[in-house]
């Protein structure tokens, strides 16, 4: 007879927690300094519940009694459970029907994604019965079965590398007939999704957004945003009334119906709003200035937008894109974090001019361009303009426009010269957190002391606690003089990181990379993209090989420090600087 093991001993409810800490895979959460949007759902081990609750009956009757292991749903192609007429997601993958209280929320996330994908989509019918990846029909197979839960629904994430699934659930959740066959709502005028908090709607193509028109273009009409429906299609019913966060990126909605006009009656769903992100949108699928402008006005209680590659777009001849832009404001009292990754700088300065925000904490910039592009958007202005610097140069007399900024975040800005940076930092008097990512040298420069100090202190941001600075070895050598200068006078810092630009990779492989993909997400309209850039300059013949050793000492700032192979060519005529990477690997430097 079998001794029992010291884990039977535990407490039923140390054994539970036990459980709710296995679901979790590693978080990974991102650093103060790092671009991107967070998770609103932590990472979730879907075969963890029903392989604890096969051990043995003790485990089984802890696991099915913790509510928390059957709160999260994750569908893959792998849960589709194909029939001759119907696909249907396999019940039998979340028993959590069976377990946990009608009231208890739930949170879901479809991923659609292929991890063989090659960045080309299925062009018709015909080609998509070939396709091996998740499919439309099967993204209206996961929904028919999901959507008897969705008075549960705490959030929806959807992820979609083709765009053809995403397209399907956006047509589903948009259908009055759809929701009310598989939700059993017998009235479509009561709120079907009370819990609903958070959709996020990703498709995962970042290259896609580069192309002059939406592709595919059998696609491109855009749908109104789920579970929201007109008077016109059928009953009225207000059905996500406490989203709390909307993120789109790279799927575009109807912009027009969104937030609904007023003469439909329906209530507003963006009235408590706090987090929206509108990013990665091909020019001809991003909203008209003046439905970006009533999306923001929409959302009294935003607390953090972000414009990643996106934004709104006008008209120059208009007159009334030209009266919004010259006289038009939106308040937004409430907003403490932006993130606004450019694709043209002076855009984004008119965009950032209408939004009146005086306590935000948090701002990101970001150069967005293209990642093969080879002409620099100069961020000058951009940053003139923060700093409070007119166009014609001269100061202006009012305060700056983000005076209780305690955390800025800079990536790949294009500075020809480092007084506006410095200028703009010499005003945020309350900047505890500085990131300086991927920059030219006057960026680095800004951070030197004054010539002539006020009477406080010499140094730029002397309240300053931590710093992250990303570039070459020459410029990470300038961070160290200024760190030891600031150490000297009695300015310490509680976090220094400096990291080198191009460790540990192969920058070379990454562009062709990042090319191939461009080139399959846009549609064969590459063309658009080569105008400007010497392709022959790019790629180095055999005879340059033998010249690398004696260029490197003249090469241009970037390639000296990177030292790729046989490709200094490339970096010197199409700005390494710009090119889009995920996370930057590099040396840690801890004073």
């Amino acid at each position: 007879m079998t001794s029992p093991s010291s884990i039977d001993n535990l407490p039923v409810e140390l054994l539970s927690y036990i459980f709710i800490l296995g679901t979790y895979t590693s978080s990974n959460e991102k650093r103060w300094y790092e671009f991107g949007e967070e998770w609103d759902i932590h990472r979730f081990r879907t075969d963890l519940p029903t392989t604890v609750a096969q051990v043995c009956r003790h485990w089984r009757q802890v696991a099915l009694s913790t509510l928390e292991l059957w709160t999260n749903i994750c569908v893959t192609k792998a849960d589709i459970v194909k029939s001759d007429e119907d696909p249907r997601y396999s019940a039998g993958q979340w028993p959590g029907d069976a377990r946990s209280p009608q009231s208890s929320p739930i949170d879901i996330l479809i991923d659609a994604r292929d991890p063989q994908w090659d960045f080309t989509e299925p062009e018709g019918s015909e080609d998509q019965l070939n396709w091996k990846s998740f499919l439309p029909v099967d993204a209206r197979g996961s929904l028919a079965y999901l959507l008897k839960y969705v008075s549960r629904w705490r959030s929806l994430i959807i992820l979609s590398d083709i765009y053809a699934p995403m397209h399907a659930i956006l047509d589903c959740l948009s259908k009055p007939h759809f929701i009310q066959t598989y939700s059993g709502a017998s009235n479509l005028s009561i709120i079907v999704a009370p819990l609903l908090e958070s959709l996020t709607f990703m498709r995962c193509n970042e290259y896609a957004c580069y192309s002059p028109i939406f592709y595919p273009e059998n696609m491109r009409d855009p749908a109104p945003l789920p579970l929201v429906i007109s008077q016109q299609d059928g009953n009225l019913f207000s059905c996500i009334p406490r989203l709390k966060r909307l993120l789109l990126s790279g799927v575009h909605l109807d912009w027009s119906r969104l937030p609904p006009p007023p003469d439909t009656h329906i209530p507003s769903p963006c009235a408590a709003i706090k987090t929206l992100e509108l990013s990665y949108h091909c020019r001809d699928v991003m909203p008209k200035l003046h439905q970006f402008v009533r999306l923001l006005e929409a959302c009294p209680q935003l607390s953090k937008l972000i414009l990643q590659a996106s934004g709104p777009i006008w008209d120059p001849e208009n007159i009334e894109d030209s009266d919004i832009l010259e006289s038009r404001t939106v308040a937004l009292s409430n907003l403490r974090t932006l993130c606004v990754g450019y694709v043209d700088s002076h855009v984004s300065m008119q965009v950032l001019k209408m939004l009146v925000a005086r306590e935000l904490e948090n701002l990101e910039l970001e150069d967005a361009g293209h990642p093969i592009s080879s002409g620099e958007d100069d961020a000058t202005d951009l940053i003139n303009w923060l700093g409070g610097t007119r166009d014609n140069g001269s100061l202006r007399t009012d305060a700056i426009p983000f005076p209780a900024l305690e955390q800025l975040r800079l990536r790949r800005l294009q500075l020809q010269q480092s007084e506006p940076l410095a200028n703009l930092l010499s005003k945020l008097r309350n900047l505890q957190a500085l990131s300086i990512d991927t920059m030219s040298l006057p960026a680095i420069q800004s951070l030197k002391p004054r010539s002539s100090p006020p009477a406080e202190s010499r140094h730029i941001c002397p309240n300053l606690k931590r710093l992250h600075v990303t570039g070459i070895q020459e410029q990470l050598d300038v961070v160290e003089e200024i760190l030891a200068d600031r150490t000297a006078e009695g300015l310490f810092l509680e976090e220094t990181r400096l990291e080198l630009f191009g460790q540990g990779r192969d920058i070379g492989q990454e562009w062709e990379a990042d090319m191939m993909a461009l080139s399959m997400s846009v549609g064969g309209d590459m063309d658009v993209f080569f105008d400007s850039v010497d392709m022959g300059s790019m790629i180095p013949s055999d005879e340059d090989e033998d010249e690398d050793e004696d260029d490197g000492e003249h090469a241009g700032e970037n390639a000296k420090s990177i030292k790729p192979w046989n490709v200094s060519q490339f970096f010197d005529s199409c700005f390494v600087d710009r090119i889009r990477y995920v996370d930057i690997v590099g040396v840690d430097v801890v004073r």
